[in-house]
This record gives structure tokens, C-alpha cells and sequence, in this order.
């Protein structure tokens, strides 16, 4: 129902001047009608009561009076739920019964009257390492995440999904890959509202939480891979960690605290001998006592380029300076070298021309070619 409500007067008249005017007003009212004689007492009366009344209207107006109209109306609150979706969130410990407990946590925490329902717009999402747009909560099917990013799950949602009124985020809080989501929580332009699940008791475990390397390499080349371990529960004992490849244990380095929770980064070389998409992992071998050994492996990939520039040194003369000139070359990494040394009747004392000429990135021609070489290995 639209609602009309008097604010006041915007003006800077003192009081005392208000009242001189509509006094003033009156008394000019009634002098206007005072000597009209062929007018009957209530006649005058009556227009000096209009007159007032018109008066005193175009008073009021000067003084800018302020109306507000009020009409109220409900606009629908836009609330997005972030369903934790990892197995560890159906583990069963201390006082949490695991799947059954976090199925009733999220009908409580999803309004079931009709009359709130309509007030609301909702929409719900899934993570684990990705967030995942879902038709409707979570359920126990699908609590099958292998890993929990919560930081990136935020920054997604803050990125991709804009016209919020609240975020309601419900996770065991056990963060097994990413950063910590503190920072980008409080970036969120909404209300962020918690519901933990899970037991409060300490957990002993140990969890890769990072793998950070280049995607691309080059032939012949190395590069740097950094992994970062978070120990919880494990102080003044060995912890090792394996670079595999396959089944086979590349590097292995040992990391050791003595706090009680810590986190350490550990770096690997990788040697590139082989081209192509090639696959690693980055292994923690069980830890006894610990929570699980789910969180204890990272796989990644390189893909490895043969980006060396491909020269044909091809010399028609033996010289001191045909090996300055490969030596020099031979000293660069980026740079495969093809040597070649013709001598009579087509022969070189390296083997024959490459077969695919149109591979090569340059040929350098040390020397005049011969007049006795054939047409063919002319043209190739």
C-alpha cells in the first residue's frame, strides 16, 4: 500500500517570524472584509475564513514543504550455497557420522516453508578442485572429490558469477590443494556465511598441497619443480618425498620439522632428453599414523618442444676454420648441428645429406661447391 508521510518544512525562518506572518495574514484577512457593510456577519465571515486559508496555503508553499512516498515491495534475496563435494566430508570421526550427518546439515540449512522460499533465490554449487554450477544440492552420489580447494572455488565464483545478495559455503574446512581462502573471502563485495561440518578433533596428516612447474620446456634443457607440504601431527621425524616418473623414483629429498605444523617447499631439477607430452608425479610415501594418503600424490605434465635451431654445415674443403666454425656452434645448446665435409664422387666423411632438407632452419656453405658434384645433391 503506497504510504504519503509529511518530512517538513526546508527553510531557514525562525519560528517567531512564522507566527508574526500567519498573524499578519489573519489581520489582513479580516481588514480585507471589515468595511464591506452590505455583507451579512456570517457571509464575512466565511470569506475572510477563505481568504485566511489561501493565505496562509501560499505561506506554507514558500516554505518548501517535503512529502516522502513510500510504496514497499520485496525483492527476492539471491543466495548461492558452495557444497564442499570431497570424500572427506563422508569420513566418519569423533562425533561426526560422516555422509549421514552432512545430508542432514543440508536440509537444515535450506529453507523448506513456502512462504520463505518465495522470498529467496537460490542457487547451488559443488567443489572440490573445481566449482561445479549444480539443479539442485549435493547428493550422497556425488561426494566423490579427491581434492579440496576452497581458495579457488571463491576465486571462481567471484569472477564468474556476479548479482549476489550472500554466499553460504559448507566444507569440512580440510584444504588438501590451493592457497588459503582467507584472503579471498574477504574480498567477496557479499556477506559470507560458514557452515563447518566435520569433528573438531585434530587430524594428523601429511598433504602435498602445491606442484608448481612450467607447462612448456625445451629439449636438452631443465627445469625447476616446487612442491609445497603441509605436516600436521609429525614433528622431529624424516618425511620423505619422491619425483616419479611412472614407477620409477627420479629424485628423492628428505624434509624434516620440528614443530608440530608446518609447511615446507621442496624443489626438483628435471632433466628434458625426450620430446613430447612428458608425465611426472610428485610422491609422498605413507607416513604412519597419518589421516589418509589420498592427499599424497600430485600428478603433472611438461610438454616437451624441440625448439633448437636445425643447421647444415656443409664445408667442400678441409680447414682449420671448418672446426673453429662446428666447435663454436657445438657450444650452444639452442643450436643441433648437421656437419658435412664433401669429398670426390659425392662422398662426405660424416654420412650423407640429411633425407629431410626442408627440417632445416639453415645451411651454411663452407667453401665454393665443387664443379664435379652431381645435379641431385645440388638440388637437395
Amino acid at each position: 500500500m503506497m504510504d504519503i508521510q509529511f518530512e517538513g518544512f526546508q527553510n531557514s525562518i525562525p519560528a517567531v517570524l512564522f507566527s508574526f506572518l500567519v498573524i499578519s495574514l489573519a489581520g489582513l484577512s479580516f481588514w480585507s472584509y471589515f468595511r464591506s457593510g452590505e455583507l451579512s456577519p456570517l457571509y464575512r465571515s466565511l470569506l475572510i475564513s477563505i481568504r485566511f486559508v489561501v493565505f496562509l496555503l501560499l505561506l506554507l508553499i514558500l516554505l518548501n514543504p517535503i512529502f516522502t512516498l513510500r510504496e514497499p515491495y520485496t525483492v527476492p534475496v539471491h543466495l548461492s550455497y558452495l557444497f564442499d563435494t570431497s570424500q572427506s566430508t563422508t569420513i566418519e570421526k569423533g562425533s561426526y557420522d560422516g555422509e549421514e550427518r552432512y545430508l542432514e546439515v543440508i536440509e537444515l540449512i535450506i529453507p523448506q516453508r513456502p512462504e520463505i522460499r518465495d522470498m529467496l533465490r537460490t542457487s547451488f554449487f559443488g567443489f572440490d578442485s573445481e566449482l561445479v554450477p549444480k539443479e539442485a544440492p549435493p547428493e550422497a552420489q556425488h561426494l566423490t572429490g579427491n581434492r579440496t580447494n576452497i581458495d579457488h572455488a571463491l576465486t571462481r565464483f567471484l569472477d564468474e558469477y556476479e548479482d549476489q545478495s550472500a554466499v553460504v559455503l559448507v566444507t569440512d574446512g580440510i584444504v588438501t590443494t590451493g592457497r588459503n581462502p582467507s584472503a579471498t573471502a574477504a574480498r567477496l563485495p557479499v556477506p559470507l556465511y560458514i557452515v563447518g561440518i566435520g569433528d573438531t578433533s585434530r587430524i594428523h596428516d601429511v598433504v602435498l598441497q602445491n606442484v608448481s612447474n612450467p607447462p612448456v620446456a625445451s629439449l636438452n634443457s631443465s627445469m625447476n619443480v616446487q612442491a609445497t607440504v603441509l605436516i600436521d601431527g609429525f614433528p622431529n621425524q624424516d618425511i620423505p618425498v619422491q619425483l616419479m616418473k611412472g614407477e620409477q623414483v627420479l629424485d628423492e629429498k628428505v624434509i624434516y620439522t620440528e614443530e608440530e605444523r608446518s609447511s615446507q617447499q621442496i624443489r626438483f631439477q628435471l632433466e628434458f632428453e625426450e620430446e613430447g607430452l612428458q608425465q611426472y608425479q610428485i610422491h609422498i610415501p605413507e607416513v604412519s599414523g597419518e589421516w589418509t594418503t589420498k592427499n599424497n600424490t600430485r600428478a603433472f605434465s611438461v610438454d616437451v618442444r624441440d625448439d633448437r635451431l636445425r643447421i647444415l654445415h656443409l664445408a667442400f674443403e678441409i680447414h682449420p676454420d671448418v672446426r673453429h666454425v662446428r666447435s663454436f656452434l657445438r657450444t650452444d645448446k639452442n643450436v643441433s648441428l648437421e656437419a658435412r665435409t664433401w669429398v670426390e664422387d659425392d662422398r662426405y666423411l660424416e654420412g650423407a645429406l640429411p633425407d629431410r632438407p626442408d627440417t632445416l632452419d639453415l645451411v651454411i656453405l663452407h667453401g665454393f661447391p665443387h664443379h664435379s658434384m652431381s645435379d641431385e645433391d645440388a638440388r637437395a
